[in-house]
């Protein structure tokens, strides 16, 4: 049993170091929140602020099911109570967390009032993930957050170095000595010396015992002093870090927690397997009772009880008094008798002068005496009584200020030595420039430009001169010069300021003697970024924002722009108008915080308007898209912030999707993305708002409203959006509030919603959505998987024919009597995809948040019975928002090993040997949809013939209108070029291997450079042509081909000492027996690639040609997007394995994910071993035939063991020989695990070269970017 008895006995003032504002943190798991009421977040707030801890930063692990309610409702608390949050997002508990999410829960809070921020950006930290460090590069750059992650796995240097330094401070997890030792500070220097003057977090912990046998985590760490040695190490460090951070406040399975215990909140025992509740009855508020004091002194440099302003002057009385010498004194009488100890007196050699001091002060009467000698007054005063009661309750900071005179007369004094001839004797200076003046003005040099001189007498003997020559030190200006030159002259040449080198002085912009102006600053809500700014030029009112930082003042820009105002609906008066007019005249002008005076209706949008003939928007058109579209913003950024608000999120995208926290994080950022894209804010979605009279917009069967373009960003407005009287103006909606929400989701402003939902930018990069159902009553029933599609009145004419009779079916039913397919029941899960399901969800929202009530359902349309299932409901309420956008219709792919993805995740065991992360695979999962039929016909070793042999398996190719396919590779003979020029792991003598690659080189040159009709032109040509063929002319079918990557950086010169030579290992530094990469030698590689695309795109302009002109086929550049992630890159030392940056494959390295993670486990080697186990030796076949009986497109693991095969027949005496000999003699003993049989494995080799899954997904993004900007598809 450890007692921990704390007894606060500090009754004097300490003084430490001092250094930037500062904040403590105490780490709240939230996964232990999951019961908490809004009662329990409260009082535990409460209790954190009586320790003076200034915000909580809650732990969260990715789709931790208490995240959602807990996060939202502690943010509730907080605010009403003045706290602050932030996030730290736990990368070890659920995995890494999707970059998506974090964006979304960071826009969602960063701006709430109760997100604690640093110089104005949303503070946000990690337990661990250093591996999705690139995730936050882009992370921050959508949130502009303050980012600080403990990385502590590590370490110091190379956390720093991740993603290019995307690290904006760092924090330490080690907070815990090791073994039996106390805690030092080894760790934290090293953090300290890495960050460079960056920020650090520093870790306080009380003590760390663990026994929850579910986490494999049991041991306990020294903790007797930990929590007291913690502390004083912090004071200690100069300058101090500029945060804290507390382990924790209610970790309990760790045991240091410092928070109350709620024993209805330890689910860490029981997902952890504990034995026993080892934190019940074992309460910790001892150790937080002491946090006032420590976490003052920390921010203070001085700590008493609590802080009150007051605390800001001293309780003291002072006084000043004219004397003839030292022999006269003040005595002052105040509940005790004191005699004023000078603080500063004359010289005794200058006889008269001033004197000044003072006593303490305590409530009660006031007298103040002249005295000569102890007992003879010579005058007096009666001051005014102090009391410790305020008149009408309020503090008086000013000052009461008496005097008297001696009542005899007093003595003439006069001063001894005339002032011209004293010299400075004490003085003082501003900032670093005090502690010169300090020592050259008490030797009489005391210049006017740079100290104060605060006391003058007759000269002191100066000290000796050393003749030392002293200049400004580095960084420092012209008005340190004399000083530095005097002082280091005579003994005292701080290295602070002053140097014995001269160095180059700046010239400041500003005075070094002005006091420190506010340079940072925040506030809450609408003031977070007004504060942020105008703070940062030293305007930063009280009433509105806080000042985080000081220093020397920021010039303002000019005032360019007009007046600033409050926004509309905004309060303007306690000087936020005025806060306004500093930033918007400056040309920063919030949407929904300020307005310009004299600009009402555009300040929140920045629309691109059509000026081409017969396509442009009238004034009065524009007036009206102007007002609308900004309530459409509205809108949207209302509904991301409060998704859940009157449940319409349940009522229309059913009852699973609402309680997914990833579809509602990704939905919520669609939301926000609408915002975006409505406000013309982002440019690859910028649309241009067109109000054209389509034939869409004047069909007589069911004019449209208005449509999105995806593939051209063209937002066209029809006559009917101004016209129809079903719609309404949002404005007279919000004047009366009294709707349904029928009548709300046909506000102008939802409708922009809608159009905006038909983008892959508000989609997230994937499908945008389609228009299954329009109409609440079709809507309503779509989620609940009731609504038949064949019964949707806009298919079908007046007439009851229907409009297209020839459209692929949105919800295809199969008739079992006639095989005929035709629409039927939707999915529910189609309401996701469903544009006005959106629709409905943002008005129901905003428009509950802007009337303060709920906006009812209309009457709830008949729910078709199982026996009724044919039958069609009503659905005659829907108005024809937009027409169907074109839709994917069946993907097939194809090609050789790049296109297979050969040893990416899972490579299949067949001869084709497909990687689970091929691009053609992670093209279909980007679509986001698995009724669309996809065939994966790739097939590593695949040449043009090989490929022309598979599309006899593509089946109904007729209903395909995409493909893609990356072929060529084999028929120029890369495989054996990489073997024999670059790898050589067959064990050959060099000359054997260099006859082989210069004639394996010619002949790839050979034939990519034949025009002929047996040239790889002509051979591509024809696949190409075929393939588009077997579509029997499908007018939306199209073929996109991308080629390949360069495989290295041929501009530097390190790796000219390197090779990648697999036999005996890596050789470096010209020694050894291998094929260098010199730059001659990456450039001829690379020259090879360059010239195969050439001849890939000829091919493809030749087939497009011989298709009567079309553009059937498209070629898809990939080599671009693999600069910066080539082999022998600036920043690797190649060859290097662990790095994540490189995306091939080399022999033996481990995958990539598509997300850039190293993946150290392969299946494909434990499937290899798997194979071998089966026998009792490798499966060679006879080395001096088998490349003979290969045949066409052979499988690469047949002919990597006929090229090892090879090696042991050609060089019996050879190295591969002998690794054959041991790896046979380990299976033979059962030793799978055996080196030998390692380095054997097939698929060590013959990923070597190919994309890892990085690498495919950089094939994947080009392959959709070029779908989005050709086809719209995506």
């Amino acid at each position: 049993m450890n007692w921990f008895a704390w007894i606060a006995l500090v009754v004097a003032t300490q003084v430490i170091h001092h250094a930037h504002a500062r904040a403590v943190f105490a780490h709240f798991m939230v996964t232990n929140s999951e019961n908490y009421t809004a009662t329990d977040w409260e009082n535990d707030i409460k209790q954190a602020q009586n320790a003076h801890i200034d915000a909580f930063a809650l732990n969260m692990a990715y789709l931790d099911k208490t995240n959602d309610a807990s996060v939202a409702m502690a943010f509730t608390a907080a605010n009403s109570l003045g706290f602050k949050l932030l996030f730290s997002f736990d990368y070890a508990g659920n995995g890494a967390w999707d970059k998506d999410v974090v964006i979304q829960m960071i826009q969602q809070y960063g701006s709430n009032g109760a997100y604690f921020l640093n110089d104005g950006n949303p503070f946000v930290s990690t337990f661990e993930g250093p591996t999705s460090a690139e995730d936050w590069v882009t992370i921050k750059a959508q949130t502009g957050c303050f980012f600080m992650p403990d990385w502590s796995s590590v370490g110091a240097k190379p956390a720093m170095a991740l993603a290019d330094g995307v690290a904006d401070g760092l924090f330490s997890w080690a907070a815990w000595p090791w073994g039996n030792r106390t805690m030092d500070t080894y760790t934290d220097a090293s953090y300290i010396q890495y960050l460079d003057g960056k920020p650090y977090m520093f870790a306080v912990s009380p003590w760390f015992y663990t026994n929850l046998m579910g986490y494999d985590k049991n041991w306990i760490w020294q903790g007797g002093s930990l929590w007291f040695d913690r502390w004083q190490e912090l004071f200690a460090l100069d300058p101090m870090p500029e945060f804290v951070e507390i382990i924790s406040w209610n970790d309990y399975g760790e045991s240091h927690y410092i928070g109350p215990i709620h024993e209805t909140f330890m689910a860490a025992f029981d997902i952890g397997q504990s034995l026993f509740n080892y934190a019940l009855g074992m309460p910790h508020d001892g150790w937080r009772d002491v946090l006032p004091f420590l976490i003052d002194l920390y921010k203070n440099g001085k700590a008493t009880i609590e802080f009150d302003p007051k605390d800001v002057l001293e309780d003291r009385i002072y006084v000043m008094a004219l004397l003839a010498d030292a022999a006269h004194s003040v005595q002052v009488v105040n509940g005790k008798t004191s005699i004023v100890s000078w603080d500063s007196m004359p010289d005794e050699d200058i006889g008269a002068g001033v004197f000044f001091g003072s006593v303490p002060l305590q409530a009660g009467s006031v007298s103040v005496s002249l005295m000569s000698g102890e007992v003879t007054s010579l005058g007096s005063s009666q001051g005014s009584d102090v009391s410790t009661t305020c008149q009408g309750g309020y503090d008086n900071y000013n000052a009461w200020v008496g005097s008297f005179t001696n009542a005899y007369g007093g003595s003439t004094g006069t001063t001894k030595v005339d002032l011209a001839d004293q010299v400075c004797i004490r003085g003082k200076g501003a900032y670093d420039f005090d502690d010169l003046c300090s020592f050259t003005c008490s030797y009489g040099y005391c210049p006017v430009g740079a100290c104060t001189c605060e006391q003058m007498g007759v000269a002191r003997t100066k000290p000796n001169a050393t003749g030392t020559v002293g200049y400004p030190a580095e960084g420092r200006d012209a008005n340190y010069v004399g000083l530095c030159s005097f002082a280091c002259n005579y003994g005292h040449c701080p290295s602070k300021t002053c140097d014995t080198t001269e160095h180059t002085m700046p010239v400041p912009t500003v005075s070094d003697f002005l006091p420190p102006a506010c340079v940072a600053g925040t506030g809450d809500g609408n003031n977070a970024g007004l504060c942020s700014y105008a703070c940062g030029y030293g305007y930063c009112p009280r009433s509105l924002c806080t000042c985080t930082g000081t220093g020397a003042l920021v010039q303002p820009p000019a005032q360019t722009k007009g007046k600033g105002i409050a926004a509309l609906g905004l309060d303007g008066g306690n000087g936020y108008d005025d806060l306004c007019d500093f930033t918007c005249s400056r040309g920063y002008c919030p949407a929904g915080a300020c307005r310009y005076e004299d600009d009402v209706s555009t300040n929140t949008i920045n629309p691109k308007w059509s000026t081409e003939a017969g396509k442009t928007c009238t004034a009065a058109e524009k007036e009206v898209l102007e007002l609308e579209l900004q309530y459409a913003i509205e809108m949207a950024k209302t509904t991301a912030s409060d998704l859940s608000l009157g449940g319409y999120h349940e009522t229309f995208f059913g009852k699973t999707y609402a309680t997914d926290a990833t579809f509602l994080s990704n939905t919520a950022q669609t939301y926000t993305r609408v915002a975006e894209i409505l406000a013309g804010n982002v440019p690859e979605m910028h649309p241009t708002i067109t109000c054209e009279e389509t034939p869409k917009c004047q069909d007589p069967e069911d004019a449209q409203i208005a449509s999105m373009n995806n593939k051209n960003k063209i937002l066209n407005i029809c006559q009917k959006f101004f016209t129809d009287k079903r719609m309404s103006a949002t404005k007279d909606l919000l004047d009366t509030c009294n709707m349904d929400l029928r009548t709300a989701d046909r506000a102008r402003s939802a409708a922009l919603v809608h159009e905006a939902t038909h983008t892959r930018y508000a989609m997230l990069g994937k499908r945008f959505t389609r228009d299954f159902a329009y109409g609440f009553n079709a809507c309503y029933l779509l989620p609940l998987g009731k609504f038949n599609r064949k019964c949707g009145p806009w298919l079908y004419k007046k007439d009851g024919t229907l409009k297209n009779p020839d459209a692929k079916p949105e919800c295809p039913t199969t008739d079992i009597l006639t095989g005929k397919v035709s629409e039927g029941i939707c999915a529910p899960e189609t309401a996701t995809r469903n544009a006005e399901s959106f629709q409905f969800v943002a008005a129901g929202v905003y428009f509950t948040k802007q009337c303060g009530h709920d906006i009812p359902l209309p009457t709830l349309p008949t729910i078709p019975s199982k026996r009724d299932a044919d039958s069609c409901p009503n659905l005659s309420d829907y108005i024809y928002w937009d027409s169907d956008n074109t839709a994917i219709t069946g993907y097939a792919h194809f090609g050789d090993s790049f296109a297979a993805g050969l040893g990416t995740g899972t490579t299949s065991t067949d001869t084709c040997r497909v990687g689970s992360s091929s691009y053609g695979q992670l093209v279909y999962d980007s679509l986001a949809d698995t009724t669309i039929p996809f065939q994966n016909l790739a097939c590593s070793g695949d040449e043009i013939s090989g490929l022309n042999a598979k599309l006899a398996s593509w089946t109904n190719a007729t209903d395909y209108n995409l493909a893609t396919v990356t072929v060529g590779g084999n028929d120029v003979g890369f495989a054996d070029i990489i073997k024999h020029c670059l790898l050589r792991y067959t064990g050959m003598p060099s000359w054997w291997d260099a006859l082989y690659c210069s004639s394996y080189k010619t002949a790839a040159k050979n034939m990519m450079a034949d025009t002929s009709d047996t040239g790889l032109r002509a051979k591509l040509a024809h696949i190409y042509l075929r393939i588009v063929g077997l579509t029997e002319g499908n007018p939306d079918f199209t073929l996109y081909v991308p080629g390949y990557p360069k495989f290295f950086n041929a501009d530097n010169t390190y790796c000219n000492e390197v090779t990648f030579r697999y036999w005996p290992g890596w050789y470096r530094h010209g020694s050894g027996d291998g094929t260098w990469l010199t730059e001659s030698v990456r450039q001829e590689m690379n020259d090879l690639v360059d010239t195969m695309n050439q001849v890939i795109q000829d091919a493809i302009s030749d087939a497009n040609q011989l298709n009567g002109g079309t553009d059937s086929v498209v070629y898809v550049d990939v080599d671009t997007s693999f600069e910066r992630h080539r082999f022998c890159e600036d920043d690797v030392q190649e060859p290097d394995s662990t790095n994540p940056n490189t995306y091939f494959f080399l022999s033996g390295w481990p995958d990539v994910s598509t997300g850039g993670t190293i993946q150290q486990a392969s299946s494909d080697d434990s499937n290899d071993l798997t194979t071998l186990e089966a026998s009792v030796s490798l499966p060679l076949p006879d080395g001096t035939t088998c490349n003979g009986t290969l045949g066409d497109n052979p499988d690469p693991v047949a002919v990597y063991w006929c090229d090892v095969a090879q090696a042991t027949v050609q060089d019996p005496d050879g190295q591969v020989e002998q690794t054959v000999t041991d790896a046979n003699d380990e299976l033979a003993d059962g030793n799978y695990t055996g080196q030998d049989i390692g380095w054997l494995l097939p698929n060590r080799q013959i990923k070597t070269f190919h994309p890892r899954s990085a690498g495919m997904a950089v094939y994947r993004d080009a392959v959709l970017a070029a779908l989005d900007s050709a086809l719209g598809l995506t």
